[in-house]
């Protein structure tokens, strides 16, 4: 009974999260910041201000809320490392929260803060997905007297939808669900009759309702916008395979860490098989929450927007999956703090719904052991190696040479460690700059032999050697390159192979370059 009462009291709440605050602090310190990550703070630091910002965002199909955070840390400092804790500070809110409010055991809520995605993809990564889930987390702890702070909840909602897409489809779904239970209270559901209909919970609803229109005016992608991904408008059973198949795969563990962490999951699943996992997961999850509509209508679209994106536009990472998961949370909320209704009986066998607790503390072990496993990988080997080629870089002295590189989209990372700020040229697009532009003028010839030739042309404009970063792999250099090209570093073993780097110097002296070689 004390410990029942403990579980229940800020002090556990404090005790977990402190738990979590200093495991998270020790796999931030080992954390090596990837492309995307420095993405954004290039974006935040190398816009002129605000309104800058928002159109160089028009080509990354974020919402600016993380970025507009960011931007004042780029004027104190050019340390990446700053962005880490602001991330810290965030992880570390939304696992408060949750521990603090969400209806679960003490033995839930002392896991789920250790499980996969709220430490490594939420935790470890500082991207902008976090944010939304702080914000999911305390939307829903305001969901059982919303009626009586309608406005808050609504402020949070707009907020959240300004955090991610993904985010956003969440918000759409908590909004419909918030519709059906101020129906089913007005109309004298389990609240009791009203005696006259109360529309002020409506004028917060459409404040969320006017942060998803915001949304959607700055998610926008401008004209030239260069992305390869289309609308698929076409049945396709292979993608509804894979879609199921992501929508189970998110409930389950990461089965193989680190290679887990960037694959698509867009693998061909038999829709046999996809359908066979799929249906009955969902079909237990509705029949345990038939006498809780409001909540089950939340999750069922929460659910039904992230999967119909999956489809239609992108099937998206591990990352963006576990938004998945984030509508069970929701679920979990609402069923304890909307409207249920009265119902004669279950259809589930009493078995079914007692052993429902006991599957959920096991499911989120599982996660945790998860987790754990993700973040000793990440301690132990270097997730981006993109700030050992820019400490090289500087160590040897050749920060000041011209510098082209190949693929934009990783290079970035090494350009956002170098100690003062300085631009590249970016073989797509012959370009120079800092952060990527996703246009349609970087969609050109960016083979190894298209890269060697900017070089050239590169080194001809600056009258000396260039060094050139290129990723993946050791650059193929033809015959006639090879007096003047030579490898100067290797940096290899990353967890994404995005992040590895080799280190070339092009330098018009055939003769200078054979010296060196021998």
């Amino acid at each position: 009974m004390a410990t029942a009462k403990f579980s229940s009291t800020p002090k556990f709440a404090l005790l977990v999260t402190a738990a979590y605050a200093l495991t998270l602090a020790v796999l931030l310190s080992h954390h090596e910041m990837w492309a995307d990550e420095i993405q954004a703070w290039l974006l935040a630091r190398d816009s002129a201000g605000v309104f800058e910002l928002l159109a160089n965002l028009k080509y990354e199909g974020h919402p600016p809320i993380w970025y507009l955070l960011l931007m004042p840390l780029t004027r104190m400092t050019n340390n990446p490392a700053i962005m880490q804790a602001l991330h810290w500070v965030i992880a570390v809110s939304a696992v408060y929260i949750i521990v603090r409010h969400a209806p679960l055991t003490a033995v839930q809520r002392a896991l789920l803060p250790f499980g996969y995605y709220p430490l490594f993809e939420y935790g470890a990564v500082s991207r902008n997905y976090a944010l939304g889930l702080l914000l999911v987390a305390a939307a829903c702890s305001l969901f059982r007297n919303w009626r009586q702070t309608p406005w808050r909840l609504g402020a949070i909602l707009c907020l959240m939808s300004l955090t991610s897409l993904h985010a956003c489809i969440l918000a759409i779904g908590i909004v419909i669900g918030l519709a059906l239970d101020w129906v089913l209270g007005q109309r004298g559901g389990a609240m009791g009759p009203d005696a006259h209909w109360h529309w002020k919970p409506l004028g917060s609803l459409a404040v969320a309702v006017a942060g998803v229109a915001l949304f959607v005016v700055l998610v926008a992608p401008a004209e030239d916008h260069g992305t390869r991904e289309h609308w698929r408008m076409t049945l396709d059973i292979g993608m509804l395979a894979s879609v199921a198949g992501v929508y189970v795969n998110a409930l389950l563990p990461p089965p193989d860490i680190p290679s887990f962490w960037f694959s698509y999951k867009e693998v061909v699943v038999p829709f046999a098989e996809g359908i066979l996992f799929f249906l009955p997961i969902l079909t237990l999850i509705i029949a345990l929450n038939l006498r809780h509509p409001a909540a089950l209508c939340m999750y069922l679209f929460c659910v039904g927007g992230l999967l119909a994106f999956f489809y239609l536009k992108f099937i998206g990472h591990s990352r963006h999956h576990g938004f998945l998961l984030i509508a069970l949370l929701i679920l979990a909320w609402g069923r304890t703090s909307l409207a249920p209704i009265k119902a004669a009986g279950s259809a589930l066998p009493w078995f079914v719904k007692r052993a429902a607790g006991p599957l959920l503390t096991l499911w989120l072990a599982a996660h945790a052991v998860s987790g754990i496993r993700a973040a000793v990988d990440d301690i132990l080997l270097p997730f981006s190696n993109a700030e050992r080629t820019a400490r090289f870089i500087e160590d040897q002295g050749l920060e000041d040479l011209p510098m082209l590189g190949t693929h934009d989209g990783a290079v970035n990372a090494v350009v956002g460690q170098f100690q003062r700020k300085r631009a590249i040229r970016y073989a797509e697009g012959n370009r120079d700059g800092t952060f990527v532009r996703w246009d349609t003028a970087r969609l050109t010839d960016t083979s190894d032999a298209a890269a060697l030739a900017l070089a050239k042309s590169l080194s001809d404009e600056a009258g000396g050697p260039v060094l050139v970063i290129h990723i993946y792999r050791p650059l193929q250099i033809s015959e006639a390159m090879q007096p003047f090209v030579y490898q100067l570093a290797s940096f290899t073993g990353a967890i994404s192979d995005h992040e590895n780097f080799h280190l070339y110097l092009y330098d018009p002296n055939a003769k200078a370059a054979l010296g060196r070689r021998s």
